[in-house]
């Protein structure tokens, strides 16, 4: 299958938004998703920025990632965290990398700002399928199944989901909980099975609530080794013939 022309993201402060972009971010991610749309909307505003974008000028909305930006203090030390509260795209512009180009954006511009701040990639991951972007795009992530999460990356991603606002976190798991609120329609284990993949295993086991729609928390250091194999992983994915996406 020919390769679709790589999405041209669009930034927009949230406090920016206008009513009928937030209507169409809405009929865009209801695709992938039941969960309550005033709930969506407001948790969306929250944010401090959202990211979409489309094939053509007027054309229908193809991708939205929403980001919040947090500052969390460990041992005397500010480190910033990139938050990717959301993110869709359109089946057929997937392995396009852009959700990597949308992050080195937003990282590069709060790098400018703080130098020699540590930066951090954080998301609530809700399918297997954002799981496997997060394992198969940074060399340094967490949590794996190869070793435990460590103590600073597990207290500064308590610390992250306390200062974005959200609740229901278990900080022992590592889990927002849902309590049954939201149900994703694809990249939930128990519709796909684990697929003999590992990592896939290791998500399920991580997040046994995700058909009630818990969200696994994951946060990988923007590092100059991450930044590397996430680059050479693009490139393989840019030479690697493109399979069609299967539509029901």
């Amino acid at each position: 299958m020919t390769r679709p022309k790589a999405l041209e993201p669009t930034f927009v402060r949230t406090s920016a938004l206008e009513p009928a972009l937030l209507e169409e971010i809405w009929e865009f991610y209801r695709q992938f998703v039941r969960r309550d749309k005033d709930a969506f909307l407001d948790a969306v505003r929250q944010t401090d920025e959202v990211i979409y974008a489309r094939a053509r000028v007027g054309g229908p909305l193809l991708a939205f990632i929403a980001v919040k930006l947090v500052e969390i203090d460990w041992e005397g030390q500010t480190h910033g965290v990139i938050y990717n509260v959301w993110s869709a795209i359109d089946g057929n512009h997937r392995g396009t990398n852009l959700m990597q180009r949308v992050g080195f954006r937003v990282f590069l511009r709060y790098r400018l700002r703080h130098p020699l701040r540590p930066v951090h990639f954080m998301m609530t991951s809700s399918t297997y399928k954002s799981y496997l972007l997060m394992a198969r795009n940074y060399s340094e992530y967490w949590p794996n199944r190869r070793a435990p999460t460590p103590p600073r990356e597990r207290a500064m991603m308590d610390s992250a989901v306390a200062a974005a606002g959200l609740s229901s976190w278990d900080p022992e798991r590592g889990v927002l909980e849902r309590f049954g609120a939201l149900r994703y329609l694809e990249g939930v284990v128990a519709d796909d099975g684990e697929q003999g993949d590992p990592d896939i295993a290791f998500y399920a086991r991580a997040n046994p609530g995700q058909p009630e729609g818990d969200s696994l928390g994951c946060l990988a250091p923007l590092s100059l080794n991450n930044w590397a194999y996430m680059a050479y992983r693009g490139v393989r994915r840019t030479l690697r013939p493109r399979r069609a996406v299967k539509t029901a």
